[in-house]
């Protein structure tokens, strides 16, 4: 188990921002086949869960930026802006 699969199950919102913002691997599965957004969802902790899910979508957001930019010349300067912003 990680320590975000740890802040994430008890509930530690501070903790799991911290963890998020230094890059973790929010895909790592415990040695009970769970990650850490599951963790936080069963153990009821949804600012967490939420947390999580929105650090995912932002992650995968910047990815499909990055590839559409690689393919354009210019990506559009305010969707750039609006993923740079959210961090």
């Amino acid at each position: 188990m990680t320590a975000l699969h740890s802040a994430a199950a008890s509930g530690r919102l501070s903790s799991v921002t911290e963890i998020l913002r230094a890059n973790a691997d929010l895909n790592v599965v415990s040695k009970y086949g769970s990650t850490p957004g599951n963790l936080a969802n069963a153990s009821g902790h949804v600012a967490c869960k939420n947390a999580i899910y929105v650090h995912r979508l932002h992650s995968l957001l910047s990815q499909q930026l990055a590839k559409y930019a690689s393919r354009s010349k210019e990506p559009g300067p305010r969707a750039v802006e609006a993923v740079a912003s959210y961090r």
